[in-house]
């Protein structure tokens, strides 16, 4: 078991992996005042200027100097959750399982039609993201049976789904 341990933490940990247990419970830097995108106490970022894989998007917050502040990550699917909009099912607390304390297949599966989203946004409007965001975003967090895909936020339909870490890419939008 111990050398089974070895072998999957150095696997996963040269691909930039991040846990995101430690962060339940901590509070957000503060983002008072004029900062553009702020939601819900949270500083978001500007959305990344080109799409990139899971473990890019991690090093693309880490190495973020963005309003004079450099302690960017990527968010959660939690807090990534809360900047849907118009889409009850996949809005925080609504009714599609994957949370940062679900975060199995198994919690999409028990509700998929809740996690597939709403009606397509053939337009393009973002009209499901509270920033405007038309495309999916990635979370820092990683499906707990199968650490090949991280889960991510579609806003052209308000899908919740997780996706390869390596082939896949996505925009980002990094907090703190």
């Amino acid at each position: 078991m111990k050398k089974m341990f070895v072998i999957v933490f150095a696997l996963f940990s040269s691909a930039s992996f991040v846990s995101c247990a430690h962060l339940s419970g901590v509070s957000s830097t503060d983002c008072s005042g004029d900062f553009p995108n702020k939601h819900n106490g949270v500083c978001w970022s500007k959305k990344s200027p080109k799409e990139m894989n899971w473990s890019n998007a991690n090093k693309y917050c880490a190495n973020l100097v963005e309003d004079g502040s450099s302690d960017w990550r990527l968010p959660t699917i939690s807090e990534l959750r809360t900047l849907m909009q118009n889409c009850p099912a996949t809005e925080t607390g609504g009714s599609c399982g994957v949370t940062d304390s679900c975060l199995s297949s198994s919690c999409r599966r028990k509700n998929i039609k809740a996690c597939n989203g709403c009606s397509y946004d053939n337009s393009k409007s973002g009209k499901y993201s509270v920033f405007g965001d038309a495309g999916p975003l990635w979370s820092l967090s990683v499906r707990s049976d199968f650490t090949g895909f991280a889960w991510y936020l579609s806003f052209y339909r308000g899908l919740v789904n997780g996706g390869n870490i390596l082939s896949r890419k996505h925009d980002v939008r990094c907090v703190r």
